[in-house]
């Protein structure tokens, strides 16, 4: 009997090997698999499923197949996507990292979404995989790119025409006698979000919390698919921990290593991540007298109220608190990361008047290039009040590496990661 390369401990999502067959034995649960010319015997045992064998009847109940005609396994625990729509990549991150607990919780296959690229009004999704290892997210929880998902598997068990949205709402909110919506057909990022994914929803269904969405069981929604994120932002603190799960792929590590040795000349250096554009600016004008704001828990400061300069650091400040990191680390080159070239120029000028010795480099590679240099950076320092600084300091305090914020000048140790 000839039966495909798989491992015992398949993974539900995981595509099948159906490449040169080999004469194995496995004591697995057998499933017949007809195709031209051979007959296949297939061992197709989710880890998701060892625990609890009636969930393999739910696949039969609901007439969904055990594996696709594109070769993946079906998780009979149901799938989870939402749209992470608040919010630029910072905010996209700590969403995802509440969803991964939501996802490990209600033990559905979590659709990890794709980054949502804002552009003058426009979106554009670039996948998870094109930045990140999904491999390593899978160590955390069962986990399957949008992409793949939304071609591969979507198309036999969330078929178009039977895709369901449910969204938080209030019971003010639901009308007798008319239909209810979710807005993601004329409400921006959501519409286009899930256009560009290839779904067209049917059905809108509210939940009025997000406890209430989380006991959705696979029978009643096999495809759990949220307007919004389950999670809070910032992120919660007992989920901060899930970061070490988040790591760049092969790829754009070998950017990283290539940029340090052409442009930094293989130079020990201080990444610098300096927010000071005029959106962010504009931001800032509303801290005063607020003990938290947007990123800020980060810095573990409960006890003191974000100000203005915590949040937009003048020049003096931030060329004062560089120093004081190059010297800390024994460094003398920089790369900043910035929202405000004019800004990070003058800053760059400061230090070479400070030190003819300091090299400024400014990141001109875009955003996400300048995240990767921050968390392969010898040093760091950032904004407190960031969601993109709180990307990067996760990721390094994940690594044991150093974190800095500007105007805060020593930050607690953590043991949570």
């Amino acid at each position: 009997i000839y039966i495909p390369n798989i491992s015992a401990n398949q993974t539900c999502g995981k595509r099948l090997d159906l490449g040169r067959p080999r004469m194995m034995h496995y004591s697995l649960k057998m499933t017949w698999l007809f195709v031209p010319t051979i007959v296949l015997v297939l061992g197709l045992t989710c880890e998701a499923n060892t625990a609890n064998p009636s969930v393999h009847k739910r696949l039969q109940r609901l007439n969904l197949p055990a594996v696709t005609s594109t070769g993946f396994v079906v998780d009979p625990n149901g799938y989870f996507l939402f749209c992470p729509c608040q919010g630029r990549f910072g905010n996209q991150a700590e969403y995802l990292l509440g969803s991964m607990a939501v996802a490990k919780k209600m033990n559905r296959t979590l659709v990890v979404p794709p980054v949502i690229d804002f552009n003058r009004g426009d979106i554009t999704l670039t996948q998870y995989t094109k930045y990140f290892d999904l491999e390593e997210l899978s160590k955390y929880h069962r986990v399957i790119a949008m992409d793949t998902f939304t071609t591969m598997i979507a198309p036999e068990i969330w078929k178009p025409g039977t895709q369901t949205i449910h969204c938080m709402s209030v019971p003010s909110q639901i009308k007798e006698g008319e239909p209810f919506s979710c807005d993601v057909r004329t409400w921006n990022p959501a519409r286009d979000f899930w256009l560009k994914a290839g779904i067209d929803f049917v059905r809108d269904v509210p939940f009025f919390s997000h406890f209430e969405a989380k006991q959705i069981s696979p029978d009643e929604e096999f495809v759990l698919a949220l307007k919004g994120a389950p999670a809070s932002y910032p992120v919660q603190k007992k989920n901060v921990p899930l970061a070490q799960y988040v790591r760049w792929n092969a790829e754009v590590l070998h950017g990283v290593h290539e940029y340090v040795a052409e442009t930094l000349k293989n130079q020990p250096y201080l990444g610098v991540h300096l927010r000071a554009g005029s959106d962010w600016e504009s931001a800032c004008s509303h801290v005063n007298g607020k003990s938290q704001y947007m990123a800020s828990p980060q810095c573990d400061l409960p006890k003191e109220l974000v100000t203005q300069e915590l949040c937009l650091p003048p020049l003096d400040v931030v060329v004062a608190d560089i120093l004081h990191a190059l010297k800390k680390h024994s460094l003398q080159t920089v790369l900043i990361g910035t929202d405000n070239t004019q800004f990070a120029r003058q800053v760059g000028l400061a230090l070479k008047r400070e030190n003819s010795a300091i090299e400024t480099v400014i990141g001109n590679r875009g955003p996400m290039f300048d995240l990767a240099l921050f968390t392969q950076a010898d040093a760091f320092i950032g904004n407190c009040v960031s969601s993109f600084t709180a990307f990067a300091a996760r990721y390094r305090k994940s690594m044991g590496m150093p974190v800095e914020y500007f105007v805060v000048h020593h930050v607690p140790e953590h043991d949570d990661l």
